[in-house]
Protein backbone atom coordinates (compact mmCIF):
# COMPACT_ATOMS: atom_id res chain seq x y z
CA UNK A 1 0.00 0.00 0.00
CA UNK A 2 1.45 3.30 -1.15
CA UNK A 3 1.16 6.48 1.34
CA UNK A 4 -2.31 7.84 -0.43
CA UNK A 5 -3.99 4.67 -0.98
CA UNK A 6 -6.48 4.59 1.32
CA UNK A 7 -10.29 5.27 1.86
CA UNK A 8 -11.52 8.64 1.87
CA UNK A 9 -14.90 10.18 2.36
CA UNK A 10 -16.75 11.34 -0.50
CA UNK A 11 -16.65 15.22 -0.38
CA UNK A 12 -13.74 15.14 -2.72
CA UNK A 13 -15.23 13.78 -5.45
CA UNK A 14 -18.50 15.40 -5.25
CA UNK A 15 -15.90 18.69 -5.55
CA UNK A 16 -14.87 16.93 -8.41
CA UNK A 17 -17.71 16.12 -9.63
CA UNK A 18 -19.28 19.49 -9.47
CA UNK A 19 -16.14 20.93 -11.69
CA UNK A 20 -16.36 19.32 -14.16
CA UNK A 21 -19.96 19.47 -14.37
CA UNK A 22 -19.62 23.61 -14.46
CA UNK A 23 -17.35 23.12 -17.49
CA UNK A 24 -19.97 20.98 -19.19
CA UNK A 25 -18.90 17.86 -18.80
CA UNK A 26 -22.19 15.70 -17.25
CA UNK A 27 -21.81 13.94 -14.05
CA UNK A 28 -22.57 10.31 -14.93
CA UNK A 29 -19.54 10.70 -17.71
CA UNK A 30 -17.57 12.05 -14.90
CA UNK A 31 -18.26 8.79 -13.26
CA UNK A 32 -18.29 6.09 -15.36
CA UNK A 33 -16.72 2.97 -14.64
CA UNK A 34 -16.21 4.30 -11.33
CA UNK A 35 -18.31 1.86 -9.44
CA UNK A 36 -19.90 5.26 -8.59
CA UNK A 37 -23.13 6.67 -8.95
CA UNK A 38 -24.91 10.37 -8.63
CA UNK A 39 -26.72 9.15 -5.03
CA UNK A 40 -23.69 7.92 -3.37
CA UNK A 41 -21.66 10.96 -3.97
CA UNK A 42 -24.63 12.83 -2.68
CA UNK A 43 -24.21 10.62 0.41
CA UNK A 44 -22.45 12.81 3.10
CA UNK A 45 -21.45 9.11 4.92
CA UNK A 46 -20.29 7.40 1.69
CA UNK A 47 -17.10 6.38 1.33
CA UNK A 48 -14.71 5.90 -1.38
CA UNK A 49 -11.27 3.91 -2.15
CA UNK A 50 -8.56 6.17 -3.57
CA UNK A 51 -8.86 3.90 -6.70
CA UNK A 52 -12.30 5.21 -7.69
CA UNK A 53 -11.09 9.17 -6.61
CA UNK A 54 -7.72 8.30 -9.66
CA UNK A 55 -10.59 6.87 -12.01
CA UNK A 56 -12.45 10.21 -11.45
CA UNK A 57 -9.90 12.55 -11.61
CA UNK A 58 -8.62 10.76 -15.29
CA UNK A 59 -12.37 11.20 -16.35
CA UNK A 60 -12.55 14.93 -15.34
CA UNK A 61 -8.81 15.53 -17.14
CA UNK A 62 -10.50 13.41 -20.39
CA UNK A 63 -13.84 15.86 -20.45
CA UNK A 64 -12.41 19.30 -19.69
CA UNK A 65 -10.24 21.41 -21.17
CA UNK A 66 -7.06 23.31 -20.38
CA UNK A 67 -3.45 22.34 -18.61
CA UNK A 68 -3.99 19.81 -16.14
CA UNK A 69 -1.95 21.29 -13.31
CA UNK A 70 -4.19 24.90 -13.88
CA UNK A 71 -7.18 22.56 -13.69
CA UNK A 72 -5.93 20.59 -10.63
CA UNK A 73 -4.75 24.23 -8.98
CA UNK A 74 -8.55 25.80 -9.70
CA UNK A 75 -9.95 22.33 -7.56
CA UNK A 76 -7.84 22.80 -4.84
CA UNK A 77 -9.11 26.26 -4.13
CA UNK A 78 -12.36 24.73 -3.84
CA UNK A 79 -11.33 22.66 -0.83
CA UNK A 80 -12.03 24.83 2.17
CA UNK A 81 -11.73 23.44 6.22
CA UNK A 82 -15.71 22.65 5.82
CA UNK A 83 -15.06 20.48 2.82
CA UNK A 84 -13.10 17.55 5.45
CA UNK A 85 -15.12 17.18 7.99
CA UNK A 86 -14.31 16.57 11.20
CA UNK A 87 -10.46 16.65 10.22
CA UNK A 88 -11.11 19.94 9.34
CA UNK A 89 -12.69 21.09 12.58
CA UNK A 90 -9.59 18.98 15.13
CA UNK A 91 -7.36 21.69 12.63
CA UNK A 92 -9.69 25.09 12.71
CA UNK A 93 -9.27 24.62 16.85
CA UNK A 94 -6.15 23.71 17.37
CA UNK A 95 -4.49 25.89 19.69
CA UNK A 96 -1.43 26.82 18.05
CA UNK A 97 -0.31 26.81 14.09
CA UNK A 98 2.08 24.37 15.44
CA UNK A 99 0.08 22.07 16.80
CA UNK A 100 -2.84 22.38 13.76
CA UNK A 101 -0.02 21.32 11.18
CA UNK A 102 1.01 18.46 13.23
CA UNK A 103 -2.58 17.42 13.90
CA UNK A 104 -3.36 17.55 10.29
CA UNK A 105 -0.42 14.94 9.14
CA UNK A 106 -1.20 12.66 12.23
CA UNK A 107 -4.93 12.10 10.59
CA UNK A 108 -3.58 12.70 6.70
CA UNK A 109 -5.74 10.03 6.25
CA UNK A 110 -8.91 11.76 6.61
CA UNK A 111 -8.35 14.19 3.95
CA UNK A 112 -8.05 13.48 0.51
CA UNK A 113 -4.60 14.09 -0.36
CA UNK A 114 -2.44 11.76 -2.70
CA UNK A 115 0.48 14.07 -2.60
CA UNK A 116 1.40 13.14 1.29
CA UNK A 117 2.71 16.50 2.71
CA UNK A 118 5.93 16.16 5.39
CA UNK A 119 6.92 18.91 7.94
CA UNK A 120 10.68 19.99 8.29
CA UNK A 121 11.70 22.47 10.80
CA UNK A 122 15.14 23.89 9.21
CA UNK A 123 16.39 26.92 11.94
CA UNK A 124 14.06 29.67 11.74
CA UNK A 125 12.15 28.20 8.63
CA UNK A 126 9.56 25.60 8.36
CA UNK A 127 8.85 23.60 5.22
CA UNK A 128 5.91 21.29 3.98
CA UNK A 129 7.17 19.59 0.95
CA UNK A 130 4.74 17.12 -0.85
CA UNK A 131 5.91 13.94 -1.97
CA UNK A 132 4.35 12.93 -5.44
CA UNK A 133 6.82 10.06 -6.94
CA UNK A 134 4.46 7.63 -6.17
CA UNK A 135 1.26 9.29 -7.80
CA UNK A 136 0.19 7.81 -11.17
CA UNK A 137 2.40 9.93 -13.88
CA UNK A 138 -0.98 10.25 -16.17
CA UNK A 139 -3.01 11.97 -12.99
CA UNK A 140 0.11 13.71 -11.01
CA UNK A 141 0.56 17.61 -12.35
CA UNK A 142 -4.02 17.75 -11.54
CA UNK A 143 -3.24 15.92 -8.00
CA UNK A 144 0.05 17.59 -6.72
CA UNK A 145 -1.30 21.07 -8.00
CA UNK A 146 -4.82 20.25 -6.45
CA UNK A 147 -2.99 19.36 -2.90
CA UNK A 148 -0.81 21.99 -2.82
CA UNK A 149 -3.35 24.73 -3.76
CA UNK A 150 -5.87 22.91 -1.30
CA UNK A 151 -3.11 23.54 1.70
CA UNK A 152 -2.68 26.99 0.76
CA UNK A 153 -6.48 27.71 0.78
CA UNK A 154 -6.37 26.60 4.57
CA UNK A 155 -3.75 28.47 5.53
CA UNK A 156 -5.24 31.17 3.83
CA UNK A 157 -8.38 31.26 5.08
CA UNK A 158 -7.54 30.32 8.83
CA UNK A 159 -4.16 31.80 9.27
CA UNK A 160 -4.50 35.20 6.80
CA UNK A 161 -1.62 34.35 5.29
CA UNK A 162 0.07 33.01 2.20
CA UNK A 163 2.72 31.24 2.43
CA UNK A 164 6.34 31.77 0.30
CA UNK A 165 7.00 29.15 -2.54
CA UNK A 166 10.16 28.07 -4.14
CA UNK A 167 10.47 28.13 -7.45
CA UNK A 168 10.74 24.71 -9.19
CA UNK A 169 9.90 22.60 -6.25
CA UNK A 170 7.22 21.59 -4.34
CA UNK A 171 7.29 23.48 -0.89
CA UNK A 172 5.93 25.40 1.25
CA UNK A 173 7.69 27.52 3.38
CA UNK A 174 7.01 29.43 6.70
CA UNK A 175 8.50 31.43 9.46
CA UNK A 176 9.43 29.58 12.47
CA UNK A 177 7.80 31.78 15.14
CA UNK A 178 4.53 30.95 13.28
CA UNK A 179 4.18 27.77 14.61
CA UNK A 180 3.80 29.16 18.04
CA UNK A 181 0.99 31.42 16.91
CA UNK A 182 -2.51 30.97 18.61
CA UNK A 183 -4.81 29.62 15.86
CA UNK A 184 -7.79 32.38 15.69
CA UNK A 185 -10.10 30.11 16.48
CA UNK A 186 -8.80 27.84 19.32
CA UNK A 187 -10.66 26.08 21.49
CA UNK A 188 -8.56 23.70 23.67
CA UNK A 189 -12.02 21.61 24.37
CA UNK A 190 -13.21 21.60 21.11
CA UNK A 191 -9.95 20.55 20.14
CA UNK A 192 -9.64 17.75 22.34
CA UNK A 193 -13.14 16.56 21.23
CA UNK A 194 -12.20 16.74 17.62
CA UNK A 195 -9.24 14.58 17.73
CA UNK A 196 -10.68 11.95 19.73
CA UNK A 197 -13.37 11.96 16.99
CA UNK A 198 -10.58 11.72 14.22
CA UNK A 199 -8.78 9.17 16.04
CA UNK A 200 -11.99 7.08 16.40
CA UNK A 201 -12.61 7.27 12.92
CA UNK A 202 -9.27 6.82 11.47
CA UNK A 203 -9.43 3.26 13.63
CA UNK A 204 -12.78 2.38 12.14
CA UNK A 205 -11.46 3.01 8.53
CA UNK A 206 -8.56 1.07 9.31
CA UNK A 207 -10.66 -2.34 10.71
CA UNK A 208 -12.52 -2.41 7.98
CA UNK A 209 -9.81 -2.38 5.35
CA UNK A 210 -7.08 -4.18 7.67
CA UNK A 211 -4.56 -1.90 7.81
CA UNK A 212 -2.77 -1.99 10.66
Amino acid sequence: MVDWDFPRGVASVALLVDFAVERGVPAERVLAGTGLDPATVADPLAQVEAQQELAVVRNLLAGCAGDAAELGERVGRRYHATAYGIWGFAVTSSPTVGDAIRLALRYVELTYVFCVPELRVDGDRVYLDWHADAVPADVRPFLLARDVAASRTLMSELLGIRPGSEPGRERMRLPRRLLDRRMPQANDHTAALCERQCRELLSRRRERTGVA
